[in-house]
C-alpha cells in the first residue's frame, strides 16, 4: 500500500478504500484501533488483541458478502472480493469498486428519496430471499451517478447479532432533513404528525409518516423493510408526477360540535356534493365546518377555505387558492381542483351570491364537496340546507 499510483478513495470508520487505476482494495483499517503513518498502517500499542477479534469477524464477513453475491440476486450489489490477503497483519482485499456519491441530507429532493427507496429495496430484498438483515451502516453504501443509480454495499456486517442500524440511520437522516436539524430526545417524532405544507403534495406529506413509521427502531422488524420500500416508491412516483396542490390549505382550529359533525355528513351521503350552512352567528359557521372535517378522519387530501364577499372569481385569485403550479386565473384553479377531487376535495365558501355570481355554476360542476357558509336563508331553493 506503499506504492505511488495507489490513491485513496473513501475512509469509514471500519475499512479504507483505495485504488491502483486496475483493482479496487478494501483495507481493514479501524479508526479506533489503527494509525495511519506516512506510507502504512501500525494497530495501537495495547489494542491486538481487539483488533484480532474484529478482524476475524471482518474477513469472515468478506468470505459471506462474496458467498452471498454468488447464491442471491439480491446480493448482486455487493462487492466480488475476488483476492483476501494480508500486509504487516492488515487484511486487504480486491474488488471492482463503484465509487460515486453518497447519502446525504443536501441531496436534491429527487435525489433524495430516490436514494431511500433503493436502500429500502436493498434491504426488502436481501431479508426477503436470504432471512439476514446484516448491520449496514451509511457509509458503506454508495451510488452510481446514472439515471438508475445503481447502489452498491462495501460492506456489511452479517453475524452481528445487534439490531441493524441503518433503519435509525435513514429515519434520522430524514429527520434531519424535513426539520433542518438532528432528532433530539424529547422529540417524540414516531407521535408527532409531519407539517410541511407547501414544501410537498400533501399525498407526501401522508406518506412521510408512514415511511418514517417503519424505520422507527424501536418497533422495527426485518419484515418492516417491504412497508418503507412500498412507502418510499409510491413518493418517488408521485414526485415523478409533479401534480399540484393547495400551498396554504385550510386546517380546522374552532371548538368541535360534537353533533354537528355528524349531521353534515349524514347531509352531504343523502344529499349529494353541496351543503348550506345556515346560521347568524359566523364563529358558529366555522366551528360546524371544522367539526365536520374532524368527523371524517382523513377523507379530504386537499381543503381550500374563502371568501366570496367579492365574487367567486375574486376569491379563487385570492392567497386562498395558491397552488403549488404558480396558477393565478380562476379558471386555472378550478382546472387544478378538477384533478385533485380524486384525493378528496372539500371547499369551504362563505358570503357567496348563489343568485347573482355567474361563477357559481362553474363550482357545480366539480367533483369536490362544497360546505356554503351563509347567514341568509336559502330555504326557497332547492339545496340541501342544515339550519343552526
Amino acid at each position: 500500500m506503499n506504492e505511488h499510483n495507489i490513491t485513496k478513495l473513501h475512509r469509514t470508520s471500519q475499512y479504507e478504500v483505495c485504488t491502483d487505476r486496475i483493482n479496487f482494495i478494501t483495507c481493514f483499517v479501524p479508526s479506533d484501533l489503527v494509525r495511519e503513518t506516512e506510507n502504512s498502517f501500525s494497530i495501537i500499542n495495547g489494542l491486538e488483541g481487539v483488533f484480532d477479534k474484529r478482524k476475524k469477524v471482518f474477513l469472515y464477513n468478506l468470505e459471506k458478502i462474496s458467498e452471498l453475491r454468488r447464491k442471491f440476486i439480491s446480493c448482486s450489489v455487493m462487492p466480488d472480493y475476488t483476492e483476501i490477503y494480508e500486509k504487516d497483519n492488515i487484511p486487504y482485499a480486491k474488488s471492482r469498486y463503484y465509487y460515486t456519491d453518497k447519502f446525504s441530507s443536501a441531496d436534491s429532493r429527487t435525489d433524495f428519496f430516490h436514494k431511500i427507496f433503493l436502500i429500502c429495496r436493498f434491504m426488502k430484498n436481501m431479508v426477503n430471499e436470504t432471512g439476514i438483515e446484516p448491520v449496514i451502516e451509511l457509509d458503506d453504501i454508495v451510488f452510481e451517478k446514472n439515471i438508475s443509480r445503481q447502489i452498491h454495499i462495501l460492506y456489511a456486517d452479517i453475524i452481528s447479532d445487534k439490531k441493524s442500524p441503518l433503519c435509525i440511520q435513514v429515519r434520522n437522516m430524514m429527520i434531519h432533513r424535513l426539520y433542518g436539524r438532528k432528532p433530539g430526545f424529547s422529540d417524540n417524532i414516531c407521535n408527532r404528525k409531519i407539517n410541511i405544507s407547501g414544501q410537498y403534495h400533501p399525498e407526501i406529506s401522508r406518506l412521510l409518516n408512514i415511511l418514517l413509521d417503519s424505520l422507527n427502531p424501536c418497533r422495527h422488524t426485518p419484515s418492516d423493510w417491504n412497508i418503507s420500500f412500498q412507502t418510499a416508491e409510491k413518493i418517488c412516483d408521485l414526485m415523478k408526477k409533479n401534480e399540484d396542490y393547495l400551498m396554504y390549505p385550510y386546517k380546522p382550529e374552532k371548538t368541535k360540535i360534537s353533533f354537528a359533525g355528524e349531521a353534515v355528513r349524514n347531509a352531504f351521503e343523502k344529499n349529494g356534493h353541496v351543503v348550506f350552512l345556515h346560521s347568524n352567528k359566523k364563529e358558529l359557521l366555522y366551528r360546524l365546518a371544522d367539526s365536520y372535517i374532524n368527523e371524517t378522519c382523513g377523507k379530504y387530501l386537499h381543503i381550500a377555505a374563502g371568501s366570496a364577499e367579492n365574487g367567486l372569481q375574486n376569491m379563487f385569485e385570492s392567497r386562498a387558492f395558491t397552488f403549488n403550479s404558480g396558477k393565478k386565473s380562476a379558471n386555472d384553479c378550478i382546472s387544478s381542483l378538477k384533478n385533485m377531487c380524486r384525493y378528496g376535495c372539500l371547499l369551504i365558501i362563505e358570503n357567496c351570491d348563489v343568485e347573482n355570481d355567474g361563477f357559481f355554476k362553474n363550482i357545480l360542476r366539480l367533483p369536490a364537496d362544497i360546505l356554503i357558509l351563509t347567514r341568509r336563508d336559502y330555504s326557497e331553493y332547492s339545496f340541501c340546507i342544515l339550519n343552526f
